[in-house]
């Protein structure tokens, strides 16, 4: 007798990326965002076996993790008299009430990137889930980011698309946390952008989770066409 002791499932990165699409419009993500995420989730998944885990979090957990929404507002830097105060016009504050980072990653990434000085982020759930975008900006404009928690406790580093992974690495991708986005070694040169479309010549499968896809498909069956 033999025992099916398997704990991964063999899906396509265009099953992934379909039924995860899907299942967030269901949510009631508006379907630019749900694109996004879905083309992240595959990233994640793909490179660090993570995306499907925060998507089933943001599908199923806490309401806030949907909201999908982040107020901005310039940060306010103390001068060298207590009484005076200016204004950082480069550097930005911005607070993500809880949301997930799967939902945010490519406008916040765009706004960090444009102003060249990075930024803060408060009340940012998933974190690490700016990875894929943080990366595919890095590769376009030779740009090196740093991602750490308000503590100074390095998340992760992404040189030339490469992530190099840091000591709160491992939370970043479930807990919420104020993080800091800063970047250096811009050059302002815009290569090749990475193709992003998902051909089903090169997709070599992905091996998840099955409780969770399964999770995602019964959702995903749900929406109308």
């Amino acid at each position: 007798m033999t025992t099916d002791t398997a704990t991964t499932v063999r899906i396509s990165t265009r099953q992934l990326a379909e039924s995860a699409y899907r299942a967030l419009r269901v949510a009631g993500v508006p379907s630019g965002v749900a694109d996004d995420a879905a083309r992240d989730t595959v990233a994640l998944e793909a490179a660090h076996g993570r995306g499907l885990t925060v998507l089933d979090d943001v599908l199923h957990g806490a309401p806030a993790l949907r909201v999908g929404r982040c107020d901005t507002e310039s940060e306010q830097v103390m001068g060298d008299h207590p009484d005076l105060r200016r204004t950082k016009a480069d550097a930005f504050l911005f607070d993500a009430h809880g949301s997930s980072a799967l939902l945010l990653s490519s406008p916040l990434v765009a706004v960090l990137s444009d102003r060249c000085q990075g930024g803060t982020i408060r009340a940012l759930a998933h974190p690490a889930a700016l990875t894929a975008a943080l990366c595919r900006r890095a590769r376009r404009e030779t740009t090196c980011f740093e991602l750490a928690t308000a503590a100074g406790e390095a998340v992760l580093t992404v040189r030339a698309g490469a992530v190099i992974a840091g000591p709160a690495w491992g939370a970043a991708w479930s807990e919420t946390h104020t993080v800091r986005v800063s970047l250096s070694g811009a050059t302002g040169r815009r290569g090749r952008s990475p193709d992003s479309t998902l051909s089903p010549h090169t997709d070599e499968g992905l091996d998840v989770e099955p409780a969770a896809w399964q999770r995602l498909q019964l959702l995903a069956a749900r929406y109308l066409v």
